[in-house]
């Protein structure tokens, strides 16, 4: 077999393996419990062997809407919150088999879901996502703002009493 028929079977094979690629979104629920940089940690060991990441969203701790309640070899356990993190990768079907082996055999993981996707709306996704971290961070600096005036108020408040007192 000559240099150049070796070449076009190997890119015929290539096709061939990436013409059934599908791309997937994976999004996780990590216990809280964890720190934050075991959480990435986690996070980072699902993305592995996942294919190509085509976007994501880092995990970060968020307030669930609602009381998650997982039954444990210990007893049963209630997650409030969580941190939540999510990829979209393109892959065959073996490679997503792979991946959901993965998150289920991670304990760490309490909820998940995987969904199939286009890569405009994984792109738009992660924009998305970007744009609410951004919007959070801005909301809990005006809120500690919001708190330092009050305290402030609340000194001002305090020392006008005592200088009232004083002069009664």
């Amino acid at each position: 077999m000559s240099k150049k028929e070796l070449e076009i079977e190997q890119t015929e094979e290539v096709l061939e393996n990436t013409k059934d690629a599908v791309i997937y979104e994976l999004a996780v629920h990590i216990d809280p419990d964890k720190t934050e940089s075991d959480a990435r940690k986690i996070f980072e060991d699902l993305q592995k062997g996942a294919g190509s990441i085509v976007a994501q969203g880092e995990p970060h701790k968020i307030q669930l809407a609602y009381t998650i309640s997982v039954m444990e070899p210990s007893g049963r356990h209630d997650f409030n919150t969580s941190y939540f993190g999510w990829f979209a990768y393109e892959a065959t079907t073996d490679v997503h088999a792979a991946v959901l082996a993965k998150v289920k055999d991670t304990k760490a993981v309490f909820r998940f879901l995987d969904v199939k996707v286009s890569k405009e709306e994984a792109l738009e996704a992660q924009e998305l996502h970007e744009l609410r971290v951004e919007e959070t961070k801005e909301r809990a600096v005006a809120d500690d703002f919001a708190e330092e005036v009050v305290d402030a108020e609340q000194v001002v408040d305090a020392e006008l009493d005592a200088a009232l007192k004083t002069v009664v």
